[in-house]
């Protein structure tokens, strides 16, 4: 199929060849078999940006653990190669990472690195601890449980540090390497923000 084609394309394109390259594109055929027919009829809520899912999955193929792929991957070239605007893949990838059930793995570390501030490593795991522990203690139900790891709380973590210690990082570069939208970004920045208030903005804190 055409989508068969492109997926095999990108994978090329990105230098993935040999053995590395037939794991990455038969896990991205395989994660496009099973979205088009769990989604069936509802395939349209993409929209146009449906152009994208060979890309996203060959994306999703490389970044959810499940292949070994042992060289790093240029994920812009992804974005770019899809023929849609950030916005809109990162759109298609959430959207695709929840039909699928797909939970991506983001530690502090990787964050850092990303950006070029390792030295705030130590701090952003802290805070997520923090987070953690003062999420659990607030949770009345088992329904209000939530994900302190999630990918959002982790950028939001480093993003909250990162502005404490004046550390430049691009917003959208952070997004997209995480794979969220900024409307998931802005909620996991207001309840951080809220739950760790005396962490990042009061002088007295005594704690």
């Amino acid at each position: 199929s055409n989508d068969t084609a492109a997926i095999e394309a990108i994978v090329s394109k990105l230098g993935l060849h040999g053995a590395i390259g037939r794991s990455v594109s038969g896990k991205a055929m395989e994660y496009l078999r099973k979205y088009n027919s769990k989604m069936g009829r509802q395939s349209g809520v993409l929209g146009n940006a449906h152009i994208a899912k060979p890309a996203v999955c060959v994306d999703l193929a490389v970044t959810s653990g499940e292949v070994l792929v042992d060289v790093a991957v240029d994920v812009k070239a992804l974005q770019r190669s899809s023929g849609t605007t950030s916005s809109q893949y990162r759109r298609v990838r959430s959207v695709m990472m929840k039909s699928l059930d797909i939970r991506q793995k983001v530690s502090a570390r990787d964050v850092c690195i990303q950006f070029g501030c390792l030295k705030l490593e130590p701090i952003v795991r802290e805070t997520l601890d923090e987070f953690e522990l003062r999420l659990e203690d607030a949770r009345s139900s088992e329904e209000d449980r939530v994900d302190a790891r999630a990918p959002r709380f982790v950028g939001a973590a480093f993003a909250l540090v990162a502005r404490a210690y004046k550390a430049r990082f691009d917003k959208g570069k952070l997004m997209d390497s995480l794979g969220i939208q900024s409307k998931e970004f802005r909620g996991a920045l207001e309840r951080m923000s809220d739950v760790m208030h005396n962490v990042f903005f009061d002088d007295d804190d005594d704690g």
